[in-house]
């Protein structure tokens, strides 16, 4: 029921602000799309740094 009554607020309030509500879809779309571009670029990046500090470290004991 809350969650309901907060979609209704957001709309009202885009409404009242003068934003579209197909804008407020739009953008959260686009910022959904960056965020999983920007993770498929970052988890290999960070699996190379962990690999590379675990054989470092393995290394460094030896």
């Amino acid at each position: 029921m809350l969650s309901i009554l907060f979609m209704i607020f957001i709309l009202w309030l885009c409404w009242k602000i003068g934003i579209g509500f197909l804008r407020v879809i739009l953008f959260l779309i686009g910022a959904g799309l960056v965020a999983v571009f920007a993770m498929s670029l970052l988890m290999p990046l960070l699996a190379l740094i962990a690999v590379g500090g675990a054989i470092f470290a393995a290394a460094k004991t030896f």
